[in-house]
């Protein structure tokens, strides 16, 4: 009963999560790629640390529709509505609160 039981749940996580290329394991695979976009919230110190990163920062100011939010909750329902096709980059203590929170489908990369 176990093994069948394991095997179900196994082979249901399988046909429900879709394979990705290459998984995204930083910003570096985030940036090399271009199946998901990923944006931030507008202004504020994310936005600073990325006008470092110019080939992140032109990639988001070239995108449209935009890919800057306004605040925390809209990127983090972009992330939701989007079905992995966004990320939204944010600070780690907001990402590891955010990713704690029902209904608890987000991850931090």
């Amino acid at each position: 009963m176990i093994i069948v039981s394991s095997y179900t749940a196994n082979l249901a996580a399988f046909l429900t999560l879709e394979k990705m290329q290459a998984p995204i394991e930083s910003v570096e695979d985030l940036a090399k790629q271009t199946k998901i976009k990923y944006g931030i919230q507008g202004g504020g110190s994310t936005a600073s640390f990325f006008k470092i990163y110019q080939r992140m920062w032109r990639y988001m100011e070239s995108q449209v529709p935009s890919v800057f939010v306004s605040s925390y909750a809209e990127g983090i329902e972009r992330v939701r509505s989007h079905k992995g096709r966004y990320a939204f980059l944010l600070e780690a203590t907001a990402n590891e609160y955010e990713n704690t929170r029902k209904p608890c489908d987000t991850m931090k990369v």
